[in-house]
């Protein structure tokens, strides 16, 4: 057709029908798509979250329902709800409810995308404050600076029975945010791993349930670091270690006359009480107001265990000279040629450590753990393949233990001159319930924690690692590190750092006997 030939009205109206025709099949197609896309959403998505750990039910009216999978040791499945919209692939939700509906105290939200039924977490926040996956795998922890962490601050400072001061420093994850997250982990029944991740956040934001009644009256520690007792005396094993600092409620108390006869009880560590000597700290609020403990409520005496050494009761904090001490120790080895370089740069300056190592791995590096007891440390159990025990049967924590244990024995016995065995244990994750601290008690065996964690093993940067253990050390510091469990190159560096500048300090690094 000659479009030239036509009148202007016959034009006209040739290209409004063209372009009709051109909506009508725009509108089709885009008809299309919306129905595509409203049929994709018309039904409930049950989607897990971390492998299991969390079921996410998403509606098609933007409803979403975050529901836990049941940790072992807790009764009560935990929920909350929200909105979710999408755009594009990326799903964002928004937490702002618990399974009760009462408001969570910030608004928590997640950001990922939908693959295979799992919803892939590429995000995680508070509010409008995001910490995503190129960090450090979505946790927060040691030596990490982040507005986030900001808001963990404003939570930790809200729990009661916690009685945490805000910190000057609010956006580092400093070791007393590390210790008190840790400890609302094992209050909250959760592995106390001091790190940030997604289940601790949303128990922080979740309305904290009543705890154990809290008195008017409050210890504050006044040394770098002071031991909590399973019962009123000095001859009770050490429980945990409290520092300088901390503030706990006093609910009970035994004694009378000077301070160093009265024993107050203490919560909430580990969600449950322990025993603290009265001239260890500073007493607020009246002591009379707290009720006296009768003797039929105090725990037996205890009976010592064949072998075993009581750790952190006696170990000194300062060499007869007045020196320093500081306790370095390395698990999840014997690891190939981290191992190797750990035991160099011991060698280079003169330091004893402790190495708790992975049962399973003793005999690929047989030569590493004759090395490293030769050169006078001490080598320690982490376990048989590094298991939660306070997840497992008695039988197989036995087995765990034991069988490390036999190995040891049987690659390095001889050259155990310390003590002639394998009387420490450190529980993998710092996870240990009272009732394993008794079957090892049983066993003859004393656990070891930690007073100072750089969480190394998340590979953080060589000045995060370094600048955590030398800005938080102190006399008697029992310190965690690795030389196994992946790639150790940053430890290997901040080890190095640390090293020269505790001996600069005048430091002497002892094993965990204290030679």
């Amino acid at each position: 057709m000659n479009i030239s030939r036509l009148q202007p009205a016959a034009v006209l109206l040739f290209i409004v029908g063209a372009l009709l025709s051109t909506i009508t099949v725009a509108d089709a197609t885009s008809n299309r798509v919306l129905a595509q896309s409203v049929q994709t959403r018309s039904e409930d998505r049950l989607l897990t979250i971390q492998g299991g750990a969390f079921q996410l039910l998403l509606r098609p009216n933007g409803y979403a329902r975050l529901t836990e999978t049941l940790p072992s040791g807790r009764t009560m499945v935990r929920s909350w709800s929200g909105l979710w919209t999408q755009g594009g692939n990326l799903v964002t939700i928004r937490f702002t409810a618990d399974e009760n509906g009462v408001a969570l105290a910030q608004v928590l939200f997640l950001e990922g995308v939908i693959e295979n039924g799992e919803f892939s977490m590429t995000s995680v926040g508070l509010n409008q404050l995001s910490y995503d996956r190129e960090n450090l795998g979505l946790t927060l922890g040691a030596g990490q600076r982040h507005p986030l962490v900001r808001e963990v601050n404003v939570l930790l400072s809200q729990i009661p029975y916690l009685n945490y001061a805000y910190p000057t420093e609010e956006n580092l994850y400093s070791e007393t945010v590390r210790r008190a997250v840790e400890r609302f982990q094992a209050a909250e029944g959760l592995t106390p791993t001091g790190l940030i991740d997604l289940r601790t956040l949303l128990a922080l934001v979740t309305p904290t349930r009543a705890r154990l009644d809290l008195s008017r009256v409050q210890f504050t520690v006044g040394g770098d670091a002071i031991n909590a007792r399973s019962g009123p005396g000095i001859d009770y094993p050490v429980l945990y270690r409290v520092y300088r600092g901390d503030t706990l409620e006093v609910i009970g108390r035994i004694g009378v006359g000077a301070p160093r006869n009265i024993w107050l009880q203490v919560c909430c560590l580990d969600g449950g009480v322990a025993w603290i000597r009265s001239d260890l700290g500073t007493i607020g609020g009246e002591l009379g107001l707290v009720r006296i403990v009768p003797s039929e409520e105090l725990p037996p005496e205890p009976t010592a265990a064949a072998n075993a050494l009581p750790l952190l009761a006696n170990l000194p904090a300062t060499a007869p000279d007045g020196a320093p001490i500081v306790y370095l120790t390395f698990d999840d080895g014997p690891n190939g040629d981290y191992t190797q370089r750990t035991l160099e740069l011991l060698r280079q300056y003169n330091a004893r450590a402790t190495f708790f190592v992975v049962g399973r791995q003793v005999r690929e590096g047989i030569d590493l753990v004759r090395s490293a007891a030769a050169d006078g440390h001490y080598i320690a159990n982490h376990t048989w393949d590094h298991v939660y025990l306070d997840q497992i049967s008695r039988e197989e924590f036995y087995d765990q233990v034991q069988r490390t244990r036999n190995e040891l024995l049987a690659a390095a016995g001889d050259l155990f001159t310390l003590d002639g065995d394998v009387f420490y244990v450190r529980p993998p994750y710092g996870a240990i319930s009272v009732e394993n601290r008794q079957w090892l008690a049983e066993m003859g065996l004393t656990p070891v924690l930690w007073d100072i964690d750089p969480q190394d093993w998340r590979r953080p940067g060589v000045d995060a690692i370094a600048n955590h253990v030398l800005n938080h050390v102190f006399p008697g510091a029992i310190v965690l590190l690795h030389d196994g469990g992946g790639e150790r190159s940053q430890t290997m560096a901040a080890l190095e750092i640390i090293l020269s500048e505790l001996s600069a300090r005048g430091y002497r690094f002892l094993n965990i006997l204290g030679q």
